[in-house]
């Protein structure tokens, strides 16, 4: 039996017309997809009813609790940012995700803002550990180090492929882009 990755959905629900096409993409890429059951800003007043100013309804809480649930059970999240908007809920649902150790994907937004929002999933293995740190010549930790790197304003980042490659301080990290597994850093060499 094959196994088949989980994705849940998050964003705005105004957003209805890009959660229905994205379900649709993912699921014919073999992800099963988990979607929000309402949606409140697109004409389900359910999710509103008897709700005053300032306070959230029952019904509104029980969605946003069932939505981390969701969340749990599921390997990634798929983020609508449609013109890259980002709502409280989502906000939320986001550093969930990242305090879960989950893979962050978003409609929008650059290879870099891709890669820096799961920067919490890089690590790598006891050989490339090794071999990084002799590749760059440095003494402390490899992750902490490398992270700091990518993070940096002069970092650039492109995705080709399975892979992420950031050029930044004359090195050049590799990191698979499915798993967030560091698999080499080495210095430039200068073309003379």
């Amino acid at each position: 039996m094959k196994k088949y990755k989980v994705i849940t959905l998050c964003g705005s629900t105004r957003f209805k017309k890009e959660f229905m096409r994205i379900q649709k993409e993912l699921t014919l890429k073999g992800y099963i997809v988990l979607s929000v059951g309402l949606f409140g800003h697109s004409g389900d007043n359910e999710v509103w009813e008897n709700m005053d100013p300032g306070t959230l309804t029952k019904t509104k809480e029980m969605l946003d609790d069932m939505h981390k649930r969701k969340i749990d059970m599921a390997s990634e999240i798929f983020v609508i940012n449609v013109n890259g908007y980002i709502g409280d809920s989502t906000k939320s649902e986001i550093a969930y995700a990242k305090e879960h150790g989950k893979i962050i994907r978003f409609l929008e937004g650059t290879d870099k803002d891709s890669l820096i929002n799961n920067i919490h999933m890089l690590h790598t293995t006891q050989l490339s550990l090794k071999r990084i740190k002799n590749n760059l010549h440095i003494t402390q930790s490899v992750i902490p180090y490398l992270k700091d790197m990518i993070k940096r304003d002069d970092s650039i980042i492109i995705r080709k492929g399975k892979n992420y490659y950031c050029i930044v301080n004359n090195i050049r990290i590799t990191i698979n882009a499915y798993n967030y597994c560091i698999i080499t850093a080495h210095k430039i060499k200068e073309v003379k």
